[in-house]
């Protein structure tokens, strides 16, 4: 919209600013000169024009109304009139530096983010595209300046970036690793807990970086697990290993599910959880039951172990001699005393 509308302000000023156009606009109606001043008073850009050479330069000579709805500066208050005259000190400061360097190299400028402060005590953020208009001699006489409000896209922007880094805070907090695919299943995000789980920073971990943190051996069955999720549009659960660069083995327990905006797919998010300890305890505790087990079978007595409803739940190898039972069939059914 903006390079569009100085382009064409450009042109018209050409015209009003070249003798022949002098002519040419002296012999068009009345209602056509008050077609563009209207035109311009009504655009949903703020527009601007100020002298910058001869008897006015640095006043203002054009300022439409959005400009004045904007700024809070009625035009009657700053047309004919140099920055010190018209706009706040800081307002001033910032124009007139720009006025300098259009005469000193006028080319067209963009800027972003230009504070304004009203006369209320507000400011409002601009984005501006000045440009130089061209006398007879190539010498720059006017400098339009076209405005776009982005206060509020500006303050959406920031409240954003805000909610955005709290999220990435509380993320980075969690316990848990957590993560986020697209719908092919490339990863585009991990939090710094996935990240220490893996041994993999973030920049290694995204698009298809992460599977090289998954042991080779788990590979193939978490990607075929990761198929039959996806076919079925549904959320997936497994267990597998990280084989960490520093060497260690990190069993991890993950669960992921499908973002589905209106119907369809459009990433998937998960989280990691660290199972190592509770792997290691439960690999000490069945090699602890196998080495009781071993030396419950060496001694002749018959040892037996019965639950509160007398059912057993473990029999030496002299018991099931003894009463010629199968032990284990014994404990999976559950067979009591009586």
């Amino acid at each position: 919209m903006l390079s569009w509308l100085h382009g064409w302000v450009q042109r018209r000023l050409d015209r009003a600013c070249a003798p022949t156009a002098h002519r040419r606009i002296d012999g068009e109606t009345p209602s056509h000169h008050a077609f563009i001043p209207s035109l311009i008073d009504h655009l949903p850009v703020l527009v601007f024009v100020k002298k910058l050479r001869g008897l006015d330069a640095g006043r203002m000579q054009l300022w439409n109304k959005t400009a004045e709805a904007v700024t809070g500066y009625a035009a009657a208050d700053v047309m004919g009139k140099t920055n010190d005259e018209a706009f706040h000190p800081e307002v001033a400061k910032a124009y007139a530096m720009r006025d300098r360097q259009m005469v000193d190299d006028p080319m067209i400028v963009e800027e972003f983010d230009v504070k304004f402060h009203r006369p209320d005590g507000g400011k409002r953020i601009l984005h501006t595209i000045s440009v130089p208009l061209f006398d007879e001699q190539d010498q720059p006489e006017y400098m339009l300046t076209i405005a776009e409000d982005i206060t509020e896209r500006h303050r959406q922007q920031t409240l954003l970036r805000s909610r955005q880094a709290e999220l990435h805070a509380a993320n980075d907090a969690s316990p848990l690793g957590l993560f986020r695919t697209d719908p092919q299943g490339r990863c585009t995000y991990v939090n710094r807990t996935y990240e220490i789980m893996s041994g993999l920073e973030h920049d290694e971990a995204v698009n298809g970086g992460w599977i090289q943190a998954v042991h080779p051996q788990d590979r193939l069955k978490l990607f075929q697990e990761w198929q039959r999720s996806a076919r079925a549009r549904g959320p997936l659960q497994a267990t597998y290993r990280f084989r960490h660069r520093d060497g260690r083995i990190v069993w991890v327990s993950t669960r992921t599910a499908p973002i589905v905006v209106d119907g369809r797919i459009e990433g998937y998010a998960g989280s990691v959880d660290d199972i190592t300890a509770r792997r290691e305890a439960e690999h000490a505790l069945a090699e602890s039951e196998q080495r009781l087990r071993t030396i419950a079978d060496t001694v002749p007595t018959l040892v037996a172990y019965l639950d509160r409803d007398e059912r057993f739940d473990f029999v030496n190898l002299a018991f099931e001699r003894a009463y010629r039972i199968n032990r284990d069939a014994s404990v999976a059914t559950g067979l009591s005393i009586s």
